[in-house]
Order: C-alpha cells, then structure tokens, then sequence
C-alpha cells in the first residue's frame, strides 16, 4: 500500500546507520563433513550444559551472551535504532539451530531450517571460529555473522545450510515467523534489460536481482525526538550463491510466502545432480542490514524522482527530507519537494533551493527546511528529489517495490518545480524519507471540576506526545496558551452568586426573643462551560479534545444578621454572634410593664378590705428592623430585604402584699391575692388601717409594684332580731308525746341586722317550775327533747343540752332572715304542771 510506502521512506536513515552494522545475509551452502559417531551412553551434545562447554572455549565469549541454549548479540542498543540477533531458542532444554532478528523492539524476523527427524546422538554443537555450526550427518547448518563491504554495505548474518549428501529433494524449507513486517522480492533482469535501463541511466543492481527486501509494514513517521525509522527498510535476503566442492556454482531461487510462514530455497536439480558434495551455501541466506536501496540506481539530471508515502492521522510539519544518492561532483546540485499524490499540486515551502553536495560519493544527504511545509494527516505525498545537469552523474537508490511507488517527472529545472507535477508511475521504492515534527494527537482525558473549586475551574488532560504548548478552550473562547502542562487553573470562569432571599422577624411571636430566619436563599454555582484542550507545537494545532463541563462550586452559605438602632429602617449596624439562620435575636429591646395605681377600701366592709388596680399595662419590646447579608465562599454578599419585628410579652400577673403595720413599710405577701380585684378578708377586723401594693409581672418583661395605697375593714357588728317577738305556746302535751309550732302563729323569724354576715346558733333550756324537766336528745322521766326545723320542718335538730349551741344557719347575710319553727317532747313520766322553757338565738361571725 501506498502508506506503507510513506512509512518507508520517513523512517529509512537512522536505521540504515544501524542497518549497515547489523543486517544479516543469509548465505545458504552445502559443505560435507565427517560426522563422528557417537556411542551409545553418550552425553547430549547439544544440551545446555554441553553448549555453554563449548561456547565457553570459543571465540565468541564477549560477542555473544547466552541465554539458556541461545546466544543474544546486541547490535545497537539505543533506543532509537535498537537491534538485536539471536541464534537458538532461548526456551529450549537444548540447542535449535534458528534465526531471529529483532529492531526498535518493534520488528521481528526468525527463521528455522526444517531438517527432519534426526536421533538426539546424531545431533552436535560446535563453534569454529566465528561460526555456530549445528550438525546433523546429513546436513550441517552454520551461523556468523558477515562483516561490512562493498558487496554487503552495513554487514549482515548469514545462514549456510551445508548439505553432506545429495538431498530427498532441491527445495529446502525454513519456518518463518515475522512481526510487522512486508517482503518486496527484487525481479531479475536480463542482460538486455540491464542494458536498456542502463542506457535511460537506471542502473541494475545485479547482486540484488532475486533477492527481497524486508520493510517495516505501515512503519511509523520519522517524528523529532522519536525513534530512527528512516524509509522502515530493516534489510534484505539475498538469494543463495551454491557452490559444490569441485567449485561449481549456481544461483538458489528464493522465495517467501508469509501467508504460509515459509521461506524456501529452491536448488536447480540439474546442480544438484551433478555436484560434487558436500555443497555449500546450499541456502546461503545473507540477511544484510543495509537500510538503502539496493535494486538499483537512477540519475536525477534534469529530473525529479519521488516516492509516495502516506501521512499518519495527524497532520504534521516537514523538518527536512533525506535522500541516498550519488553526485560524481560537487558542483551537481540538487534539491527536494513534497506534492500531493491525488493532485500533484506542490505543497507551499516545501521546494527547496539548489543544494551543494558538501563531498562525492553514496550517502545520506539531508535538506533542511526553514520554512516548514504543513503537512495534512491521512493524505498521500510524494516525496520528491531534483537533480542539476552538468559535469559527472547524480543518482538515486531504489527498491523495487509495488506498482506506481515511484513517481517520475522530466523537468529541466534550474529548482523550478513544477506546479502541478506530471508524473508517469514506476515500481521504484526510493531511499528517500521525511523527518517530522508532527502535529500532536489531540489530549486525551480531559476533565473540568465540578465545583470542587470555588476560584476557578481546574481542567486537565493526558498530555499529548510532541506537543510544547496547550490551549484551553471555555465554550468558543480560546483562554491561551497554557504551556508544556497538563492543567490549567479557569479563574476567569464566572463566579458562583449567591440569592439572598427575604428576611422574616417575628412579631411578638415570643417572649424572650425575636425570631430572625431567611426563605428563599441559595448558594449558586457558577456558570457550567464547556471545556476542550487543543494541544500543539511548532507544526500547528492537533484536533479538538473531547468536551467536558465544568464550573465553579461555592461554599457554605453563611449570615451576618443586622439591626436598626431604632424603630425606622435605617441606622443598621451588625449583631454580634448573629450568624445563623434562624437565629434568635435576645438582645431586641425587652418588654415592659405599666404597674398602674393600687386602692384600698376604707372601712366599707367589717369583712375585708376591697382592692383594685388601675392603668396597668404589659407593653410589647420596642420594635426594630432587620436584614441580613448572605455571604458563601466564591460568591459576592448580598443583602435580604428587610422587615420589622419585636418581642411580646406575656399577659399581666398579680401578687397583691399587705404591710405588717399601719406604715408604708415591711409588706409581706397576701395569700391567694392573684387577681387585679381582690377582697382581704385577712385584713384586721378591728379596722385597723394596713397598706397595699401589687406586684405584676409579665413573661418577659421586668417586674413591676404599682403605687401604694392604705385601706381598713369597718368594726363588726353581730345582731339578730326575732319577729314576732313573744312567747311560744305548746299547750298542753301529754306525756311521750310532741307538739310543733309548725302550723301556729309561734312560727319565729330571725333577721340579721347587724354589719356583718353571720352565723346563728340556738340553744334551749331545762324546763323550771315543779319538778324540773331536764334537755336530752331523748326523753325518759322528767327529761325532754327539743328540736328546731329551718325548713319548716323538713328536717329537725336536736339541742342536746341547755349548755350547747347547735348550729342553725352558718351564714346568713346583712338584713338575711331564717324562719324558725320548735318541736317539743314530753317525758315519759313527770308531774303535770306548767313548764317555762327559753329558747336563745345567737348571732356569731360565721
């Protein structure tokens, strides 16, 4: 393909510089040998421990390592050419004659001889020299190591299979195995064809004709900084030169199937037929490590030359072109362009001026741009190359690689390149590459903070390979650049508000307090943006970065409540500890009490004396207004509206004292006297004047006395009159028997008329005159039973004694009467005289 092809060409120079040290060529030849016969019992001979005997007796030691049964030679070791060779398996319990070779630890290429069965004591290692020989009595395989020549630019390894006998077949196989690797075989001309190239000045290189070259498949750009893979040639496999003992020779036919993963050598029978044995170099497989075309080479006179190659995903500029050729003079100037394949337009900076070969001779030659030509990711170019006419020659090196690689253009310059480039195509892989500083690939893990922050917006990335330079970009605003960083401080993201909402302060609500509390307020994040990171370097920008959102966090929202010093929205200052929200203010102007005037009754009741308060008051706190300023940490403050409020009081209480004296002094509480009106019935009942004050509290305000005032009770005065006034008369009453009063003009009404309320109490009297009658509860001889009714006669009582006051109404109010009737008993015996009886109603305080 096309971009394997670009690929090449960028990655070929360092490498040949590694190349010419390292690649192999497989030479294989048949050389016969007189196998030694081991008895039975003998030791493995290609064991580990046999191995390491005979490694440790050779020549090798210090140019190879052994690992296991293998042996590692580094060829280069820095990271940007990096090449390894390994002969064996390193796994193995036993020496296995195969091949590998390793670069950039990124390619691979190894290579087995399939020899058939063979008994382990016909199987041994030797090493002879420089070479590690396995042998079995067939056949003998040899590995060394080939040194840099004109034949072999760079060096490289052979492999020579030396065959002891005439083999079952001419094709000898080898297992393949390769890792990012493409094999180009390399045709093989006629001497007609040679001649005629030659003569259009394209030059056949005969020791590579059947040969194949080994490239890195889809190699990566030549990026500064990054590994040498010049045009991503690794080397090349020639086909084998066989020569038998009598020094007869014939060419192998080589070919390589990596679908199969199989390499072979085909040997002409008619050779084999007729060789002397042993043959050597029967597969003779040299791998050389050279990293310039060898097909070939081609003149540039007054003619432009090029290879396609494709661009990776990302765009890049051209830091200088690399080119293999030959000028015969110093004074064959050259030059090279850059077009795009698909419209053979030139590509702006990218035609350089004429450049003077500092020597003659094959080698690397770099042109370098001041100006760099941008270069588009995923696009097909030509890499190109412009020779001057004049005195000698100037050629180009190739490949033979796949239809329409090379591209040519007739042009007679002097570095007038063409615009557009008429090409006409050819196989012709060209030792041609570019050198990059490529566009970065756009950073990757980008993520803006979720209000993590309240300052700013951190954004942040996984840097991107090549950049120098980051831009951050907040929704379509570009912030700048941002460095060789991978983060980025967003201070400029907008900042988190916050909503202050409305204040609210109680009126009244509570006794002790004003209630101060807020609805409606918010802490607000910043604005959300949408972020992308755009990385870049001295080539251009890389493409857009995915998005991430991201914005400004706030904090907490705290308060500072404030108050107006007086009853008017005005004259604020700060609350001190008032942070909180609600937050009980304490320290509002308190409630207050109007105690009143105090009156005490003079002397218009014998039984208390009336008292009463007027013009009290509890009076609510003072009003005051109030807001607050809501603040969170990232946000501006702002204010709440602001309202009125103020602490209530509780409803009037009263404790009424009386003084102990007749001063206005020495007061001590009056039992159950709570109310604003109250009657001290405790006050002296001999009208002596005494003091009186109320003390009245309310919840929340300070307690208050009204004014003082003297008072006294009027002197009792207990007083009964009976109606009508005179004698009851009970006739005459036989004995064991009673009369009543109920019925006859005797019933009596007694009236209070005294001061005061009072009681009434009656008591009766023995009966005189004769034989004495004596008061009982019950009768018997000579003692009777008087008994008293106020319900007329509803319910009696008995007066037990004439010494005993029975009660007969507890209380009976000024002016209040009682109606009395009397039932008298007659003793069971007596004598039948007359009887006088007196009958006494007292009035008492109650």
């Amino acid at each position: 393909m096309i971009c394997n092809k670009i690929n090449y060409i960028i990655k070929l120079s360092k490498m040949f510089k590694f190349l010419s040290v390292f690649f192999l060529i497989f030479a294989w030849v048949f050389s016969g040998w007189s196998p030694t016969m081991s008895a039975a019992g003998d030791t493995n001979k290609i064991s580990k421990k046999e191995v390491k005997i005979k490694f440790d007796n050779s020549q090798l030691v210090g140019k190879y390592e052994m690992r296991g049964a293998s042996f590692h030679k580094t060829i280069k070791s820095d990271k940007a050419e990096k090449t390894e060779v390994r002969i064996g398996n390193e796994n193995a319990a036993s020496f296995e004659p195969s091949f590998e070779f390793k670069k950039w630890d990124e390619v691979r290429f190894k290579i087995t001889p399939k020899m058939g069965a063979v008994a382990e004591t016909d199987k041994d290692f030797d090493v002879v020299g420089d070479k590690i020989k396995y042998k079995t009595p067939k056949e003998e395989v040899d590995f060394y190591e080939l040194m840099d020549s004109p034949a072999l630019h760079g060096g490289g390894y052979e492999i020579e299979r030396i065959l002891n006998e005439k083999p079952a077949t001419n094709v000898l196989d080898f297992d393949m195995e390769t890792e990012n690797l493409e094999f180009f075989y390399q045709p093989i001309y006629t001497d007609a064809e040679i001649e005629e190239k030659a003569s259009n000045e394209d030059f056949v290189n005969r020791d590579a004709m059947g040969s194949y070259v080994v490239y890195y498949k889809n190699v990566p750009l030549n990026y500064i900084g990054s590994k040498n893979y010049g045009t991503g040639k690794v080397g090349q496999i020639y086909r084998p030169r066989i020569d038998d003992s009598a020094g007869n020779s014939a060419y192998g036919e080589l070919n390589i199937d990596v679908t199969a993963k199989k390499l072979t050598v085909t040997i002409p029978q008619d050779f084999l037929d007729t060789a002397i044995y042993p043959i050597y170099h029967a597969s003779g497989l040299v791998f050389g490590y050279q990293t310039i075309g060898t097909a070939g080479n081609i003149t540039i006179e007054n003619s432009i030359k090029g290879s396609v190659f494709t661009m990776g995903t990302n765009a890049g500029a051209v830091d200088s072109i690399t080119v293999y050729s030959n000028p015969s003079a110093t004074t064959r100037t050259f030059g090279t362009a850059i077009y795009v394949s698909s419209s053979n337009a030139l590509v702006a900076n990218s035609g350089s001026t004429a450049q003077t070969p500092a020597a003659t001779g094959a080698a690397w030659r770099t042109v370098t741009y001041g100006t760099r030509p941008s270069l588009t990711g995923g696009t097909n170019y030509i890499l190109a190359e412009w020779g001057s006419s004049g005195t000698g020659t100037h050629v180009i090196y190739y490949d033979t690689g796949t239809t329409n690689q090379g591209q040519t253009d007739a042009n007679t310059g002097p570095f007038t390149w063409p615009n557009p480039l008429v090409p006409s195509g050819t196989t012709n892989k060209y030792s041609i590459y570019a050198t990059y500083s490529p566009v970065p690939d756009a950073p990757t893990s980008v993520a803006a903070t979720d209000g993590s922050a309240t300052d700013k917006v951190t954004i942040t990335w996984t840097k991107s390979t090549g950049a120098t330079d980051y831009h951050v970009w907040r929704d379509s605003t570009d912030l700048g650049a941002a460095g060789d960083v991978a983060t980025f401080d967003d201070t400029g993201a907008a900042a988190p508000t916050v909503t202050a909402g409305t204040a609210s302060a109680t009126d009244g609500s509570a006794t002790d307090k004003v209630t101060l509390s807020i609805s409606g307020a918010s802490a607000n994040n910043g604005t959300t943006y949408t972020y992308k990171v755009v990385a870049s370097n001295a080539a251009g920008n890389s493409a857009d970065s995915a998005t991430n959102t991201g914005y400004r966090g706030v904090g907490s929202l705290t308060y500072q409540w404030n108050r107006s010093s007086g009853d008017a929205d005005s004259g604020y200052s700060t609350l001190s500890g008032a942070t909180t929200a609600p937050y009980d203010d304490t320290t509002a102007p308190a409630p207050t009490i109007t105690a009143g005037t105090a009156s005490a009754s003079d002397g218009t009741s014998a039984d208390y004396v009336s008292l009463s308060v007027s013009g009290q008051s509890a009076n609510v706190g003072a009003s005051r207004y109030f807001y607050a300023t809501v603040s969170a940490t990232g946000a501006s403050s702002a204010d709440t509206t602001h309202d009125r409020g103020y602490i209530g009081v509780g409803s009037l209480t009263y404790q009424w004292q009386r003084s102990t004296a007749d001063s206005d002094a020495s007061y001590a509480n009056i039992d159950g006297a709570t109310t604003a009106s109250y009657n001290d019935t405790g006050a002296p009942s001999d009208g002596s004047g005494r003091y009186y004050k109320v003390v009245e509290d309310a919840t929340g305000a300070t307690q208050q006395t009204s004014t003082s005032d003297r008072g006294y009770r009027s002197v009792a005065v207990y007083s009964v009159s009976i109606t009508p006034a005179g004698d009851i008369e009970y006739g005459f009453v036989s004995l064991s028997n009673s009369t009543t009063t109920i019925g006859s003009t005797y019933t009596k009404t007694a009236a209070n008329d005294g001061t005061v309320v009072e009681k009434l109490n009656v008591k009766s009297s023995d009966a005189t005159t004769g034989t004495t009658w004596t008061l009982a509860s019950t009768i018997g001889s000579n003692q009777f039973k008087h008994e008293f009714s106020t319900t007329t006669g509803a319910t009696w009582t008995v007066m037990p004694d004439s010494a005993t006051y029975v009660t007969a109404k507890p209380s009976v109010a000024v002016s209040g009467t009682v109606d009395f009737d009397f039932r008298l008993t007659a003793p069971s015996s007596s004598d039948y005289q007359q009887k006088s009886i007196t009958i006494t109603v007292q009035a008492v305080a109650p």
